[in-house]
């Protein structure tokens, strides 16, 4: 009965998520792409290319969102409640993870445990840092990764035959990392809970008998999550074509000083939101590489700190299967692959609060197990009653801050507008706040704020872009050279073909509305030469060309864009194309 209103609590705060928009990648993923809705192209999609990875293989998640996509009819609200019911259900297994553990505690009584049982299950429920993966559909990744690593973790503490527990470990493992790569980490995590777990319930053996136990109860599972890593890799390499594809990493090479610091940081950070988690929330945090390249005193005391505890935790482990220690080591290894060891050219933010999703999980299943010191100049019941007013004031600041934070994170341009507030100087905020603006129709306040951006010597050349694309749209040639020119300045242009390309295109657009014909067909053509297979480019190209008298090149241009229009525009560039053919032929026979 107490998990089960534990669970309703739960789901009460965090209903308004059925009216949730998509944000962020999901735009691009389920509206402005087709491609887990149309046909059998999820089968490609399922295995690489999705939203144009390079190294994230995922097809349990993406399998999940093509079953949902076609299932729900592509509408968001459906879509959130799933999310939440993945929550909602982690949830319930972190209370069955935890119960598990609180076996072997023959002190604690009924009410104890029903307690710490329902205490559990709410400090993960209605945990701030875990706002994002409810409300973002995207991040039903960490979701599904999580659940599968609760579960073989539950199994790994519950079954006792051999064989069927070493088969849900590893079927477990594998479900996990091929939902998300940071799964990895499970291994250690399920090992360093049996040896906790079991060491308390065999009190009195000694630590060698125990080590011998520890080998024999878990060989054959060692082994099927070998087996499993081994299948995942084959996966992973037949559905991606490779196993790691080296990609450009942003910010720099730091040294191993400047590395060392920025690792530190991230794990402080992170250790630090999950013991504070109601103020800083924000989809980024922008951060600058160029602050960890010098000696910082402040982070090099943390290092060292961490180091230690860590060393200490490791020891204690080994040697006394000390419960504190094991839920230092679960935490930290739990973090390990998000700790910005590897640098990644997706590590635009130092930090994000759903990485630390596993952690919260496996740590907080692991709590009960801690020893808590009883004061001795405070009675029993007032020790009581100052845990009771502790716990309902942090539940009642996790409730508040929830229902304050869920709006914004459920409509794409307050979102957006929010991250800009505390990232005044980013450009993902300012492109993704514009991109946001546009889509609701707001190009007035979307052109005010590029140049507000602008004015603050800060650059969005991609923002510029897509203003200027929709004032060329409207007809307003003064204001799009205005962003034309700001585009051909920008120190972006000069070093991003991406963006050069784009220029081009933009540019040529804007003089083919002037009339400037001759201009126009050489910018069109420098721009298709960067971003070949674009159907507007093509047909600009054809116009220039016939308005200059370009006849036999104006009906090559029309073919070209023939060939990649799509069935609804291909009969109208036909049409356009045969007349500049009958053009030709007039001109001939004069």
């Amino acid at each position: 009965m107490i998990t089960a209103a534990a669970v309703l609590l739960i789901a009460v705060v965090y209903w308004p998520v059925r009216h949730g928009g998509f944000v962020w990648d999901d735009i691009i993923n389920f509206v402005e792409n087709d491609w887990l809705q149309a046909g059998s192209q999820w089968q490609h999609y399922i295995l690489r290319d999705f939203n144009g990875w390079t190294n994230y293989f995922r097809p349990v998640g993406v399998g999940l969102f093509t079953i949902q996509v076609r299932l729900f009819d592509n509408q968001p609200g459906p879509m959130h409640l799933v999310s939440l019911g993945m929550h909602l259900f982690n949830t319930a297994l972190v209370g069955t993870l935890a119960a598990r553990v609180m076996g072997p505690l023959k002190a604690l009584g009924r009410h104890a445990r029903l307690a710490w049982l329902a205490g559990c299950m709410l400090f993960y429920g209605l945990h701030p840092v875990l706002i994002e993966t409810v409300a973002w559909v995207g991040t039903q990744y960490d979701q599904l990764a999580t659940g599968f690593m609760l579960l073989g973790a539950c199994a790994a503490l519950s079954l006792r035959r051999r064989f069927v527990r070493a088969s849900m470990v590893g079927l477990c493992f594998f479900l996990a990392i091929c939902s998300k790569e940071s799964a990895a980490s499970f291994p250690v995590l399920f090992l360093l809970l049996d040896w906790v777990v079991f060491a308390k319930s065999s009190r009195g053996t000694g630590m060698a008998a125990l080590r011998r136990s520890f080998l024999r109860r878990n060989s054959a599972a060692i082994i099927a999550i070998v087996i499993a890593s081994v299948g995942y890799l084959l996966f992973r390499n037949f559905g991606l074509g490779h196993l790691l594809q080296h990609v450009a990493v942003g910010g720099g090479d730091l040294s191993i000083l400047g590395s060392l610091q920025k690792i530190a940081w991230t794990l402080f950070t992170y250790l630090r939101v999950l013991i504070y988690p109601w103020n800083g929330l924000n989809p980024i945090h922008s951060y600058d590489p160029s602050y960890f390249t010098s000696f910082r005193p402040t982070i090099a005391l943390i290092l060292a700190g961490l180091v230690a505890l860590l060393f200490w935790a490791t020891v204690a482990v080994y040697r006394r299967a000390s419960a504190a220690a094991c839920v230092v080591l679960v935490i930290a290894s739990a973090l390990l692959p998000v700790l910005n060891i590897v640098p990644t050219a997706f590590a635009l933010s130092l930090y994000h609060e759903r990485y630390a999703i596993n952690a919260l999980a496996f740590g907080t299943a692991l709590l009960p197990l801690l020893s808590w010191p009883r004061p001795r100049v405070v009675s029993p019941r007032l020790t009581r009653m100052l845990l009771s007013a502790a716990a309902i004031v942090w539940l009642g600041s996790s409730i508040l801050t929830i229902r304050a934070t869920l709006p914004l994170w459920l409509d794409d341009e307050r979102l957006w507008l929010w991250a800009l507030e505390d990232n005044p100087t980013s450009e993902l905020a300012q492109y993704n706040a514009v991109a946001a603006l546009l889509r609701n129709g707001k190009l007035a306040k979307a052109s005010a704020q590029i140049d507000r951006f602008a004015a603050g010597d800060e650059a969005c050349t991609r923002c510029d872009l897509l203003v200027a694309s929709i004032e060329l749209n409207n007809g307003d040639i003064r204001r799009a050279a205005e962003l034309v020119d700001r585009i051909r300045d920008a120190p972006e242009t000069a070093v991003n073909l991406d963006v050069r390309g784009d220029y081009f295109l933009t540019a040529g657009r804007l003089a083919l509305s002037q009339e400037r014909n001759l201009a126009a067909v050489e910018l069109l053509r420098s721009g298709i030469e960067l971003h070949p297979g674009q159907l507007s480019a093509q047909v600009d190209l054809a116009k220039a060309l016939f308005n200059t008298g370009q006849l036999d090149e104006a009906i090559a241009a029309a073919t070209k864009a023939v060939d990649i229009a799509d069935d609804a525009n291909r009969p109208l560039i036909v049409a356009w194309r045969d007349s500049i053919e009958e053009s030709l032929k007039n001109t001939q026979s004069q």
